[in-house]
C-alpha cells in the first residue's frame, strides 16, 4: 500500500488505511478489526469474477471470509491508486494482487490474481459502517 506520508488525511481515511493494512497482512484477529469496524457494519461486494452474485456480509461473516482468505492466499497487497476523502464518506481506487498458497478449485499454488477495485466507505461513530466494493478481476 502506498500513499505519500505528507498528505493531509481525515481521521476516517486513516482508519480505513489501517483496515487495509490489516486485510493486506491477512490478519484474522477479531479484536484488531473491532477497533476499526462498527458493530452494525455491512460489507457489500458486487458481482465479479470470484463472486458471481456478489454478497452482503455483516462483521461476523466478514471475519469468516478473512479466515478463508488466510487459508487460500500466501500473500496479498493493495496499491492505493487514488482517493476522494469526504470525511464521513470516502472512495478509493485500489489494485489488489494476491498469490494463491495451494492448489484449490481452478487455482494453482503460486498463481497470481489481480483486481482493480473501487471501494466506497461510510463511517459511523468513527468506525467503518458501510463498505461497498466493485471488483474487476483480470482473467484467471
Amino acid at each position: 500500500m502506498s500513499l505519500e506520508k505528507s498528505e493531509i488525511r481525515s481521521a476516517n481515511l486513516e482508519i480505513y488505511l489501517e483496515f487495509v493494512r490489516l486485510v493486506e497482512s491477512l490478519s484474522d484477529d477479531v479484536e484488531d478489526y473491532k477497533k476499526l469496524i462498527h458493530a452494525d457494519a455491512e460489507f457489500t461486494e458486487y458481482p465479479n469474477g470470484l463472486s458471481k452474485n456478489g454478497q452482503v456480509r455483516d462483521f461476523a461473516a466478514s471475519m469468516e471470509g478473512m479466515k478463508k482468505a488466510k487459508a487460500i492466499l500466501a500473500e496479498q497487497r493493495y496499491e492505493i491508486v487514488g482517493y476522494l476523502d469526504g470525511g464521513e464518506k470516502i472512495s478509493l481506487e485500489k489494485i489488489w494482487t494476491g498469490k494463491i498458497a495451494l492448489d484449490v478449485g481452478n487455482f494453482t499454488k503460486g498463481q497470481e490474481l489481480k483486481a482493480y477495485i473501487c471501494a466506497v466507505v461510510e463511517f459511523k461513530d468513527g468506525r467503518i459502517y458501510r463498505h461497498r466494493t466493485y471488483d474487476c478481476y483480470e482473467p484467471f
